[in-house]
């Protein structure tokens, strides 16, 4: 389930406010996620926590080997530390959609639980260059909190 805390979402090992001019377009079925867009569904913007992922904050292989999406194989992954948290992440596209996978781990209290954040643009609607400007998409990375 996710947890309100503080007047925060926390979900896994992480937390976050709402992010500002966003939707709520749906929760996941098993009450793990939720998943937010912009009023024209040009973009979503998925977290959720997954236990399943067995990585070491070193050895992004891990990562690209057990969750990424098939996809991922022939993208450059990236680090990322952010805020207590630490992780890979990569951009990816197909005919229709560009995309922005993150897997995250708390590296204050470890554990094997880890936020999953899902980006994806419609690339007739939009780019992922001009989503990631979004002042909305900034915020909800820069509020991000290990929990």
């Amino acid at each position: 389930m996710i947890k309100i805390c503080k007047n925060r979402i926390v979900i896994g090992c992480a937390s976050l406010s709402l992010p500002e001019g966003l939707y709520i377009n749906k929760m996941s079925n098993n009450g793990r996620g939720i998943v937010f867009s912009d009023e024209e569904k040009t973009f979503t913007l998925s977290v959720f926590s997954n236990s399943n992922l067995e990585t070491t904050k070193e050895r992004k292989e891990d990562l690209t080997g057990c969750e990424f999406n098939e996809r991922v194989k022939n993208s450059d992954i990236y680090a990322l530390t952010l805020n207590g948290l630490e992780g890979y992440y990569t951009l990816y596209k197909d005919t229709i959609k560009e995309y922005y996978e993150a897997k995250i781990k708390n590296i204050i209290t470890g554990g094997n639980e880890y936020l999953c954040i899902l980006i994806s643009v419609f690339i007739q609607k939009s780019t992922m260059g001009k989503v990631l400007d979004n002042p909305a998409i900034k915020t909800f990375f820069c509020d991000l909190r290990a929990e």
